[in-house]
């Protein structure tokens, strides 16, 4: 049997994988955590409230490091429960799963790397898998300073993305019960601002997928995806289906080199975008230099104009015409 039994030694890794009741993608989410290249990990599924056919579906993965927490209802996102289970984790590094998202098998391996260098959080690139089957990269980058305060103002990386050393995370509390929704995103900025050291992996490790309780994407990711269609670059990244999404890429992520694919299709995509923002800001500013240029010749022509004989002739008119708008 794989894995290492809850008595050994503690893992590197503690994955927290909090879920209600999603079986058909809680399958696939577990099964791509297991197939972690770094398999020196427990991962903790969390189950707020869930139902028989969900408590099946984890002990129907007959591995070790699995360890079902099986408990009421909470209020909200059963952040309570997270907090929990985060509380009586072993490992030494934390990772945050999603029972709808799909790691890719280095996951934790590449991530790793971070965090052994000295990083107290870390997460790779933001990828979103759009309902109709295309998959779109978030460029966003938290070890850039200016992007760090960006996350003031809005999240742009799904948590299953991240990871972090427990020490980094206990230093500020632990995982956040005093909000109502957004936990991730609070412990993200206030790890940030107290200075835990953050790094960023412009690789895509994760796809992450619209949760059930949404009823919309990310705006970036949309926007992405519409300038993709516009200028035809958007089957690169596309997996089409007719059932479960996550079941469909499931059938490709298996493959390590379907993630090296898809990250040579991103850094494609982002360069194109790059390069077709700075044509427009080009020419914008043609637009710009064009008009001001078509400005200063109407105010020479009409300085011209004023100095010509027909305007010094009709000077009488319109001086009779400015008395009669006056009311004179």
């Amino acid at each position: 049997m794989p894995g290492l039994p809850a008595t050994d030694r503690a893992p590197r890794w503690s994955v927290v994988l909090p879920t209600h009741d999603a079986p058909d993608t809680l399958s696939i989410s577990i099964a791509s955590v297991l197939a972690q290249t770094d398999d020196d990990f427990e991962l903790l599924v969390v189950g707020d409230g869930i139902a028989d056919v969900t408590r099946a579906c984890v002990a129907g993965f007959d591995d070790a490091r699995v360890e079902l927490f099986d408990l009421p209802k909470a209020a909200g996102y059963g952040y309570a429960h997270r907090a929990a289970a985060i509380r009586s984790a072993r490992g030494r590094h934390l990772a945050f799963a999603s029972d709808d998202d799909i790691w890719a098998p280095d996951h934790l391996e590449r991530l790793g790397v971070l965090l052994s260098a000295g990083a107290g959080l870390a997460h790779s690139r933001s990828t979103w898998a759009m309902p109709d089957g295309h998959i779109v990269p978030i460029p966003f980058d938290l070890s850039d300073a200016d992007l760090r305060d960006r996350l003031e103002r809005g999240n742009y990386i799904p948590s299953t993305c991240f990871v972090a050393t427990r020490a980094a995370v206990e230093a500020v509390g632990g995982w956040p019960t005093d909000v109502e929704a957004a936990a991730d995103w609070t412990l993200w900025k206030r790890m940030i601002a107290a200075g835990t050291p953050v790094a960023s992996l412009s690789r895509p490790t994760t796809v992450h997928f619209r949760s059930r309780i949404r009823h919309d994407d990310h705006p970036i990711a949309g926007a992405v995806l519409a300038a993709l269609m516009d200028e035809g670059w958007a089957d690169a990244t596309w997996i089409p289906h007719d059932g479960l999404a996550q079941r469909a890429v499931w059938s490709v992520a298996r493959r390590s080199s379907w993630w090296d694919e898809l990250a040579t299709a991103h850094a494609a995509i982002l360069d194109r975008l790059a390069l077709k923002a700075a044509e427009d800001a080009l020419q914008v500013r043609e637009w710009e230099r064009r008009a001001d240029e078509a400005r200063r010749e109407l105010v020479r022509q009409a300085a011209e104009f004023q100095r010509s004989t027909s305007w010094r002739i009709t000077a009488p008119v319109r001086w009779l015409s400015s008395l009669l708008r006056r009311g004179v």
